[in-house]
C-alpha cells in the first residue's frame, strides 16, 4: 500500500510540474471580415457589412503535442445596412485545442485546430440609440477552426493565427441570418 501511494504521488509531482511551467497568460487582438449568409435579405437595404474587432486575455495550457487555449474576448461587430449604422457587443470565451507542429524546433511551430466559441450577448445599439434585446438570443455558439504559428522566445512567446468561425446557432428570433466571419488575431503570452 506505502509503494502505491508513493507511485502516485511521484506520478503527481512529474505530471504537474511540467503543467504548470508549460501554462501562460497573454493578450489576443484581431480583426477580420465577415461573410453574411442572409435568409431575408431586404433587397431595399442591400447586403450588410459588419465588421468584428476582438481583444481580450488568453491562457494557454501547452501538452506537449497539443496546446489548449482558453479566452476571454470583448467582440464588437459594427454593422451597415444601407444608412444604417449598428454596433453590437458580446463576451466571447473561445475554447481551441491545437495540434503544435515545430517548424524550427523550440523556436517557431506551426499550429492547427478548432474548438467552441459561446458568444454572450452584452448589448446592441442602431443608429447610436440601444436596442431592447427581446429577439436577440443570449449565447451564440461557434466554431472557430485555427491555423497559425507560434514563435517561442522562453519567457514570451508570439502568436499569428487565422480563424474561421463558423456560426452554429440563430442569433435572432427574427431571422436565421449567419454572420461566419474570417479573423487574424495577434497575441502574446507570458
Amino acid at each position: 500500500m506505502r509503494r502505491c501511494t508513493r507511485f502516485l504521488m511521484t506520478a503527481l509531482l512529474v505530471f504537474m510540474v511540467p503543467l504548470s511551467a508549460w501554462a501562460g497568460l497573454g493578450i489576443r487582438i484581431g480583426t477580420g471580415i465577415t461573410m453574411v449568409d442572409d435568409q431575408s435579405n431586404d433587397p431595399g437595404l442591400g447586403e450588410p457589412e459588419v465588421t468584428p474587432f476582438a481583444v481580450g486575455l488568453s491562457y494557454q495550457l501547452s501538452l506537449m503535442v497539443v496546446d489548449v487555449e482558453a479566452n476571454a474576448l470583448y467582440w464588437q461587430n459594427s454593422t451597415k445596412i444601407g444608412p444604417i449604422d449598428a454596433e453590437s457587443t458580446y463576451l466571447a470565451l473561445p475554447l481551441i485545442a491545437r495540434a503544435s507542429i515545430p517548424i524550427v524546433p523550440a523556436l517557431v511551430s506551426l499550429k492547427v485546430g478548432g474548438g467552441l466559441e459561446p458568444r454572450f450577448h452584452l448589448g446592441s445599439e442602431v443608429a447610436g440609440e440601444e436596442v431592447d434585446a427581446d429577439n436577440v438570443e443570449s449565447m451564440v455558439m461557434y466554431m472557430p477552426i485555427v491555423v497559425g504559428a507560434q514563435f517561442d522566445l522562453q519567457l514570451l512567446s508570439f502568436g499569428l493565427d487565422i480563424r474561421y468561425e463558423y456560426q452554429l446557432t440563430d442569433h435572432s428570433s427574427l431571422d436565421e441570418s449567419r454572420f461566419n466571419q474570417l479573423m487574424f488575431f495577434g497575441g502574446a503570452n507570458f
